[in-house]
């Protein structure tokens, strides 16, 4: 039987003023979790699957927001300084710092970084701590490198964040979350083209504010928020196609405690998490 830890929670890196930089609180250090076998997804509008609560640890570095498309990843991280910075990389670590997303820390600073479905597209968002909040994005080089191409326009308020990204045949489809009207919005495109499809509010969705990670297939979210005594709550909701819209969410129990988002692979099989210096996943039961 997998044993079972004292459940911690430690502080993962310094607060940022974005507000994102909340510890992951795990049941510490897990070893024996079996590995991958077949599985599957529920049907759309069925109960979350089951994960197990064992973490299998990926690599060891101080990241948060933590998210994958095929064999690269992404993720914010502490640079030697400890500021959090856009890293990309290997899916199996470790992650390098993106130069072209880094500014002094005292000129702005870059979060919530996006790979497009295809890998050659980082997308990061951008505050200068005053007024401006924006979505850049820089195209991928033969050498890994990256060369800053422009906006997103996909912002409102100074207030929203984007997810993850996900494909369809209309393009790519990212989901923002407008906080001050405490709205979801779905934006399909590519670059610095890109149009809005849906949007739904917070009632409907019965989501806490804050960064979901939308699944590698576009059809599950899994969204983290806080309780009245700070605790980390875990939402799930699914959508039959890539052109529906979202169902009210629901608890989500088994899912690891990360207040940025645990983000699904396509078969659900696995959750993806970051924090306490470390990168795992979380695997289906």
């Amino acid at each position: 039987m997998a044993r079972r830890a004292l459940f911690v929670t430690l502080l993962a890196g310094c607060n940022s003023i974005l507000g994102n930089d909340r510890p992951l609180g795990v049941d510490a250090r897990y070893f024996d979790a079996s590995t991958d076998a077949p599985f599957g997804c529920p049907e759309a509008g069925a109960p979350p699957p089951v994960f197990n609560i064992e973490l299998h640890g990926m690599f060891v570095q101080p990241c948060l927001d933590f998210s994958v498309r095929g064999d690269r990843a992404t993720a914010a991280c502490n640079d030697p300084d400890g500021n959090k910075q856009v890293y990309e990389g290997p899916l199996g670590g470790p992650l390098q710092l993106v130069p072209t997303f880094s500014e002094g820390p005292l000129l702005g600073a870059y979060d919530q970084p996006r790979l497009s479905s295809d890998g050659q597209i980082l997308y990061a968002r951008h505050t200068d701590f005053q007024t401006s909040l924006e979505v850049r994005f820089a195209l991928r080089q033969p050498d890994n490198s990256w060369l800053f191409s422009g906006i997103a326009p996909i912002f409102t308020t100074t207030s929203d964040s984007i997810s993850t990204i996900a494909p369809s045949p209309e393009g790519d489809h990212i989901l923002v979350r407008e906080a001050g009207a405490n709205v979801m919005q779905e934006w399909v495109g590519r670059g610095a083209d890109w149009h809005l499809v849906r949007s739904e509010t917070g009632a409907e969705l019965g989501l806490p504010l804050g960064p979901a990670k939308l699944s590698l297939d576009g059809l599950r979210v899994v969204q983290a928020g806080f309780g009245v005594s700070n605790q980390v709550l875990v939402y799930y909701t699914d959508r039959p196609s890539i052109d529906a819209p979202f169902r009210a969410a629901e608890p989500f129990p088994t899912a690891p405690q990360d207040p940025n988002g645990a983000l699904m692979t396509e078969d659900c099989a696995r959750l993806y998490v970051a924090g306490i210096g470390e990168v795992f996943y979380a695997q289906q039961r």
